[in-house]
């Protein structure tokens, strides 16, 4: 360490490189938070947006689907869309991340067309 700044030429280098590094981690912890939705730049994602994500993981179009539960919530200081809608005779319940638009959880259960029957719960 002592021959790190042994000289002032060598002192003024290691502290560049020290600089450099410190902010290139800097950066990397940021593009890390920034792509797993810790920081969005405070922008929301629309409850348009949260129907769009999920009917498209369920493979659905919103013509097929009739939506019966859109509402926002904050859950423990994080926003949170309840998407529940219909599509045949099958119910799915999707819950989005409103800030960074992604899946916190899903569900789907299936009914009978003679009754109302529930099949057992499925995970997709």
């Amino acid at each position: 360490m002592k021959r790190l700044f042994a000289t002032p030429a060598r002192a003024a280098i290691s502290a560049v490189c020290i600089t450099v590094f410190v902010f290139l981690a800097a950066g990397v912890i940021f593009i890390a938070a920034v792509t797993r939705g810790i920081i969005s730049g405070g922008r929301e994602i629309t409850l348009e947006r949260a129907k769009e994500i999920a009917l498209s993981d369920a493979g659905l179009t919103e013509s097929d689907a009739v939506f019966t539960k859109t509402k926002q919530e904050m859950e423990r200081g994080i926003s949170v869309y309840e998407i529940e809608f219909y599509a045949g005779n099958t119910e799915y319940e999707y819950e989005i991340n409103g800030k960074a638009g992604t899946i916190y959880s899903k569900s789907k259960e299936s009914f009978t067309s003679s009754s109302d029957e529930i099949l057992p719960d499925q995970q997709f």
